[in-house]
């Protein structure tokens, strides 16, 4: 098959030759471009073009009287770069005649002052036409000219191995392709043609040029020349240009590194080894598929080790490529010994458990010390990840570690339960100066997690672990950890009541990449779970599913968060039949007891489901170690209040007083230091009163908002339904039926179905612009009812009548008691039919 020889000389600058040619000045133009550019085929283009038009043209020669030529004709020149500067001076004469028509074509590069004279002089007729890179939409336009179109794959991949290089891509279009050509898989025998191609051209290099280009393709710096010579080092970056190996700001063609690298085990015999070690040590060592063509067949361990140090640098941004420069280090003769904790930390940082667990277990048996500080953070996370937190701390059993490991042990050890006061206290590193963004992460950590442990909550415990998951997320540490700072600082806030602290916690841990990679779901699980907390279910869906669209497998320890969260979105925001189905999926899989502290608040959301199905067998285990747990560190209220809280709800939903009393006393005893356990008693005494049906609206609505104020909304919401489905006064039943569809709308659907006066009620999502409720009132302050006329009409009071119009002029940002009218109107679809009703009347918004 025969390529136009136009394709990367005039046949892709036919647009601007053409412009030469009919320009009505004389014929004055140069062509730049490296070699195989297409230089001399532009020029042939120039001649033919001006025969046709009659112009007389001469091209340069030993035999040519340049003197003799007429100003209208046409001198054209080839290679002007290789004239020496007596044979080019009747040239320089022609180009100082502004009249005299002349084009010359050149190399870029390094080049006499009688050429830049020449290049100068002709500049002022007309700009270059500069040759050399060819884009995609040319290469594809010249195939379809010639009724061969390709693939887009083929062509990027033709582009991708030769960088546009025009020399490169001419042969490359030269080449046989098959009729439906895939690109990569299909170019095999095309990369070792050009292969060839390269090793050829650069054979012919002067020997400083080649040994340049050879420590260019091993990625290696050259060296910072000597004072006075850095025009040496630019020359060479001009002459690989000119030659068409390297592009014009020194970066290196594609296929030319890659056949480069691949003649390097044919040098390595003759070639001073330790000096070609040391050029690989300082390489970067791109991403690109010539490395392991680079080293095959090289035995070195100076080299394995320059690239695994490598890898090391790269294992938490790109843990996969990591491990593949791990493997050549492998295969270059880095010992396996040496290699199988690194290897074990990026399998990490990819969130790959099981392969983890694999190179952990194979550098236990290679470690030189059993007290290795970075295999026990490997070997503790991978059994903390499987859900097995006793199991992490007994891997850092009693021994003292110092710094970051420090931190991980106690994660660990205070995780399953066990405080131990002897341990020394964790020390920001003072005598070396200044610290970490990890490392102070890591201290605050330590001393909030030790102030959250307190009968008497420390007020600085949640400060310190926001600080610290804030720090930890912007060190960008991938590091093997039992917990994330970011689970452990919103396990402190709700238990402290302040969900908007926890949600902003995992919303910042999510956005900014926490732990990297590996850390990526469980994150996202925590942050469904808050979601669902704050009355939020699009969010918590939201998360789950992307939680589910991770790619690597899933740990014990995220499954059970998934099942949790699953069951939990079923229990609030679905009906019976969804929960019984949803406990039934899941209910195989969260049977095995296994309770730390950082799955507390997720355990205590999965008691209340089960209890809502009559289940009081299954996490009773589960249960008890919680308490158990808690009990061995104290009781401390800030991890402790939403288990008693299950525990309270566990036994309202079982009817089983006695059962419940043990839970409402832990939280009354706690009240004294605990907001959120004052709060939970406080609502526990009244719904014991409901279910024995004495029901006070004021003390249920106090006791559900209080709970909706502290993070608390669903359960809020079920108080006020109880309240108004045991209620025989319908007034105070609509009252708190409103209540609760406020703090959870779903939560009303059962009591409306005893309520037939509010039956047409339809509850909607808490994420919805207005709830039914907000719209009622809407409806009727457009009517220009009065706040006591609302509360008649629809049963509430006219305190809950000017809570609903607070809601709505925050959630639709209305400045003023007229833009809030103007909202509604547009948030209802209202016409004037309202204002006709009642034209005199106003309402106070």
């Amino acid at each position: 098959m025969t390529v136009q020889p136009l394709l990367t000389g005039a046949h892709l600058a036919d647009a601007q030759i053409e412009r030469i040619l009919t320009s009505s000045r004389p014929t004055r133009a140069q062509v730049i471009g490296p070699a195989g550019s297409g230089k001399t085929a532009a020029l042939e283009f120039v001649r033919d073009g001006l025969d046709d038009r009659g112009v007389e043209t001469h091209t340069f020669g030993a035999e040519v009287d340049i003197a003799a030529i007429p100003a209208e004709a046409v001198l054209i020149v080839d290679d002007l770069h290789l004239i020496d500067e007596e044979g080019a001076a009747p040239i320089t004469e022609r180009a100082h005649t502004p009249g005299a028509g002349l084009v010359v074509a050149l190399r870029p590069g390094p080049v006499g002052e009688h050429v830049r004279t020449i290049e100068r002089l002709l500049q002022r007729s007309s700009p270059p036409i500069i040759l050399g890179e060819v884009s995609a939409t040319e290469v594809d336009a010249h195939l379809r000219a010639q009724g061969r179109p390709a693939s887009c794959a083929c062509i990027e991949d033709i582009l991708d191995l030769t960088g546009g290089a025009a020399w490169l891509v001419t042969f490359a279009l030269s080449h046989d392709h098959v009729a439906e050509c895939r690109g990569r898989t299909d170019h095999l025998a095309l990369r070792r043609d050009l292969q060839n191609q390269v090793l050829q051209r650069v054979a012919t290099l002067d020997a400083p040029l080649r040994r340049f280009i050879e420590q260019l393709s091993l990625g290696t710096d050259p060296g910072r020349p000597p004072d006075g010579h850095a025009e040496a080092l630019d020359e060479l970056v001009l002459l690989g240009h000119a030659e068409g190996l390297l592009f014009r700001n020194g970066r290196m063609v594609p296929a030319v590194r890659t056949a480069m690298r691949s003649s390097v085990t044919h040098r390595w015999g003759s070639t001073d080894s330790t000096s070609l070690a040391e050029e690989i040590t300082r390489g970067c060592l791109e991403d690109d598929d010539s490395i392991e063509l680079l080293l095959d067949g090289v035995r070195d361990p100076r080299v394995g080790d320059a690239i695994a140090v490598r890898a090391d640098e790269l294992r938490d941004d790109r843990p996969d490529h990591a491990d593949r420069l791990y493997r050549v280090a492998l295969r270059a003769g880095t010992r396996s010994s040496d290699l199988a904790q690194r290897r074990a930390r990026a399998a990490w940082a990819a969130g790959d458990l099981d392969r983890t667990g694999l190179l952990v277990d194979e550098a236990i048996t290679k470690a030189s010390s059993p007290a290795d500080a970075g295999l026990a953070d490997l070997a503790a996370s991978v059994l903390a990840a499987r859900d097995l937190m006793a199991m992490a701390a007994r891997v850092y059993g009693s021994r003292t570690y110092e710094g970051a490991t420090a931190v991980r042990a106690e994660i660990a050890h205070i995780g399953s339960g066990h405080l131990e006061p002897h341990r020394a206290p964790v020390v920001l590193p003072d005598d070396q100066g200044v610290s970490s963004q990890l490392d102070v992460a890591l201290y605050l950590l330590h001393r909030g997690l030790r102030s959250s442990l307190g009968r008497t909550p420390s007020p600085t415990a949640l400060s310190d672990l926001v600080r610290a998951s804030e720090l930890y997320t912007a060190s960008g540490t991938a590091c093997p950890t039992p917990e994330l700072p970011a689970v452990i600082a919103a396990s402190v806030a709700l238990g402290s009541g302040d969900l908007a602290t926890a949600r902003q916690v995992l919303d910042d841990a999510v956005t900014g990449g926490q732990g990297r990679q590996w850390a990526r779901r469980r994150l996202l699980l925590w942050q469904g779970l808050v979601a669902i907390q704050a009355e939020r279910p699009d969010a918590a869906r939201r998360a789950y599913t992307l939680a589910q669209q991770e790619s690597a497998p899933v740990g014990a320890r995220d499954a059970r968060l998934g099942h949790i969260l699953e069951v939990t979105l079923a229990r609030r925001f679905g009906d019976l039949a969804a929960l019984q189905a949803s406990w039934a999926d899941v209910r195989g899989a969260v049977a095995h007891p296994d309770v730390d502290l950082y799955t507390i608040f997720p355990l205590a959301t999965l008691v209340g489901a089960a209890a809502r199905l009559g289940d009081s067998t299954t996490l009773a285990a589960h249960l008890q170690l919680g308490l158990d747990l808690l009990d061995r560190l104290g009781s401390p209220p800030l991890w402790s209040t939403h288990l008693w809280w299950a525990g309270v709800q566990q036994g309202i939903l079982l009817n089983t007083p006695d059962a419940l009393a043990p839970f409402a006393k832990a939280l009354v005893g706690a009240a004294d230091r605990s907001p959120l356990a004052a709060t939970m008693a406080s609502a526990g005494g009244v719904w014991v009163q409901v279910l024995a049906g004495k029901v006070d609206p004021d003390a249920v609505e106090d006791a559900a908002r209080a709970l909706g104020s502290a993070g608390l909304a669903w359960d809020g919401g079920r108080l006020a339904a109880h309240g108004a489905r045991r209620s025989t006064d319908r007034r105070v039943s609509a009252r708190l039926l409103s209540c609760a569809r406020d703090l959870h709308p779903k939560e009303s659907t059962s009591a409306a179905v005893t309520q037939p006066e509010t039956a047409g009620v339809a509850a909607v999502g808490a994420e919805s612009e207005l709830s039914e409720r907000e719209r009622e009132v809407a409806r009727l302050i457009l009517k220009g009812k009065t706040y006591v006329e609302i509360g008649e009409a629809i049963f509430i009071s006219p305190r809950t009548v000017e809570h609903h119009v607070a809601h709505m002029r925050r959630r639709l940002e209305a400045g003023s008691r007229s833009d809030l009218i103007a909202k509604l109107r547009l948030a209802l679809g209202a016409t004037q039919d309202f204002a006709r009703e009642s034209p005199n009347r106003a309402v106070r918004v």
